[in-house]
């Protein structure tokens, strides 16, 4: 997905897999990701291009607070998850993005993305392209309410029956 109104391409740790300093390799949640959003129905038709980074080292090596969606790998109490950041962005409204979630674990992985892609695709600007970016959603109408229509939506995908990581991905993850 290299144009248009859709997820564009997942970026990932360009170390992933071999940095010291990264608690796990985020490559097969990266593709998970990329299997789930690209070319699909939520992700394509949005108001403006959309993006998402995973990171594996600590400081964010994917660049993910200047992203829509931010990913950075975390162990906790010997589980694997995600900081989960979203709403970052760069001109013409330079936006670190906000803490979604200190720790979000791999089995949310899939409905926290797509609870975010339903705000953004449901609030978004599509009528002026350059107000469409996610970021500009905190801007109008702040990150509360932001926060408060994510966890919505992740309530209401969560009481559907969620959408589990592929136990194939969850297995080679976990090598």
């Amino acid at each position: 997905e290299a144009c248009s109104h859709t997820v564009r391409n997942v970026v990932g740790c360009p170390y992933a897999g071999i940095c010291g300093g990264a608690p796990f390799d985020v490559t097969p949640y990266g593709e998970i990701i990329t299997r789930n959003f690209l070319r699909a129905p939520l992700g394509s038709g949005l108001p403006r291009k959309f993006k998402i980074s995973i990171s594996g080292c600590p400081d964010g090596c994917a660049v993910g607070a200047i992203n829509d969606i931010g990913l950075v790998a975390r162990i906790r109490d010997g589980k694997r998850g995600f900081k989960l950041l979203a709403c970052g962005g760069t001109s013409p409204l330079t936006r670190s993005g906000r803490v979604m979630d200190e720790f979000l674990p791999v089995e949310d992985l899939l409905a926290a993305c797509e609870a975010i892609l339903r705000v953004f695709n449901a609030e978004g600007n599509r009528r002026d392209m350059r107000k469409a970016r996610m970021k500009w959603i905190i801007e109008v109408s702040g990150f509360d309410a932001f926060r408060a229509r994510y966890e919505k939506e992740l309530a209401e995908i969560r009481a559907a029956g969620g959408r589990p990581v592929m136990s194939r991905t969850t297995r080679r993850a976990s090598t």
